[in-house]
């Protein structure tokens, strides 16, 4: 990046447009990584988010189903967890985490 940001003859000075670039990358990656932790404050709204925006996602709404049953929230877990045996109705391991909740 040295070589970018030294003075050539007959342009203005490059370093200053080099750096100032740079600062904004990094500023603009800061505030997009700021607004990633509300996302991803824990699993639950990670996963939460990640249905919203993908609700045919197997994996998310298992992980879905998985955290809210680890919480103990059973009548919450139910709606993922049929909706992952209605994306994949022949997986038996997807019918057990389902029958698990009912158990509980």
């Amino acid at each position: 990046m040295l070589h970018l940001a030294q003075k050539t003859p007959g342009r203005r000075n490059t370093a200053f447009t080099v750096y100032l670039g740079a600062g904004v990358v990094l500023v603009t990656l800061a505030i997009l990584a700021w607004r990633q932790t509300h996302i991803w404050h824990d699993s639950t709204s990670l996963w939460s988010h990640t249905v919203a925006v993908t609700p045919d996602s197997v994996m998310a709404n298992n992980a879905l189903g998985k955290e809210l049953s680890r919480q103990r929230r059973f009548d919450e877990a139910v709606p993922y967890f049929k909706k992952v045996i209605e994306l994949r109705p022949g997986d038996a391991l997807n019918r057990a985490s389902l029958a698990a909740v009912y158990l509980n």
